[in-house]
């Protein structure tokens, strides 16, 4: 795009190809991303991270999906590993609002504010899901009750009639 003819329309043109003249202040990054939605991240930097995830989550696993030495079962690794994959792109986000902050460098507040919190609840759906939250837990376990209950009770009608 041309220059402005007039002189002070050209000297605001001019003054914004200055560098630090824009609106971003020096060391701004606005295109660093936190993590939540990575395609491809490096696979360096997910292994170890992942494995830490899933440690922590071995010992959380309910006792019928883990054996002696709380290692999970095989059909049940999956889900867990799903758990990991979720709970990492928290932790991933959590540590890029730490280091950035909830805002910009314009002072707004940051989208990934409620990308995180849509990512909690996405994680503690699939927690609630797995049977790993104390309310999923004690609710299969009042199904659990109830199915017994109720095989008792026609157990117990057949012996009345019979």
């Amino acid at each position: 795009m041309p220059h402005s003819t007039d002189p002070e329309k050209a000297a605001r043109q001019l003054a914004n190809l200055r560098p630090g003249q824009g609106r971003w202040k020096p060391g701004a990054s606005p295109q660093l991303r936190h993590g939540l939605r990575t395609r491809r991240p490096p696979v360096e930097e997910v292994e170890p991270e992942l494995a830490a995830v899933l440690a922590d989550l071995q010992h959380k696993v309910p006792q019928p999906l883990t054996d002696a030495d709380w290692s999970v079962l095989p059909w049940a690794q999956e889900s867990v590993w799903t758990l990991g994959v979720l709970k990492h792109g928290i932790v991933r986000c959590q540590r890029f609002l730490a280091q950035r902050g909830e805002t910009d460098e314009r002072g707004r507040f940051r989208p990934e504010n409620e990308q995180l919190g849509k990512a909690v609840d996405r994680y503690r759906r699939a927690l609630d899901a797995e049977a790993m939250t104390l309310r999923s837990r004690l609710r299969a376990g009042l199904d659990v009750t109830r199915a017994f209950d109720l095989a008792r009770h026609w157990a117990n009608e057949d012996q009345g009639s019979a």
